[in-house]
């Protein structure tokens, strides 16, 4: 993605400044507005509302599971034999928590 597809920061606050930041959080809660923190003018952190942290959380979790599926299918395609979680257990040194018998 380039810079100029990007929505642009709606403001800016200086993060050593308790009455900037205060203004910009409310900013962000009343108008969506998304804040660069800034300090010694560098930009250090971003205020964005809640509703767009949990669509990235969404879209991270979608990314994450894509390539855990993409691994998976590699995995499958390649033919490897799977090493037994009992295995791995016994290797570090830990005692399973699965019932015998028990399967999934």
């Amino acid at each position: 993605m380039n810079d100029s597809s990007r929505t642009p920061a709606e403001g800016y606050a200086d993060a050593g400044d308790g009455r900037s930041m205060t203004r910009a959080v409310e900013r962000v809660r009343r108008d969506r507005s998304r804040i660069v923190v800034r300090r010694k003018r560098r930009p250090v952190a971003v205020l964005i509302p809640i509703a767009e942290l949990k669509a990235l959380e969404r879209l991270e979790d979608l990314i994450d599971a894509a390539e855990g599926q993409a691994a998976y299918e590699e995995f499958v395609r390649s033919g490897e034999v799977g090493i037994p979680f009992e295995k791995v257990m016994e290797e570090f040194g830990l005692k399973s928590r699965r019932r015998r018998g028990v399967s999934r």
